[in-house]
């Protein structure tokens, strides 16, 4: 049996916000890969040097160094 697994980006500078998004997502997401950003800045360096494919994108519109 093959277990997939669910990625999901996380972007928003507010670390309280992305550990409660981290949380209720765990309670619900088997095979979760979750990955976390304070910045658009290191989003888009992560993009840059990964080639992940993302489920889900959670990103703050008013993020401080950029719009979402």
């Amino acid at each position: 049996m093959v277990e997939l697994s669910t990625n999901i980006l996380i972007i928003d500078d507010d670390a309280a916000f992305r550990k409660i998004v981290e949380m209720r997502l765990r309670s619900f997401v088997p095979g979760l890969n979750l990955i976390q950003r304070d910045s658009l800045s290191k989003a888009r360096e992560f993009l840059k040097e990964n080639t992940l494919d993302f489920d889900l994108v959670v990103l703050d519109e008013h993020i401080s160094d950029g719009r979402g």
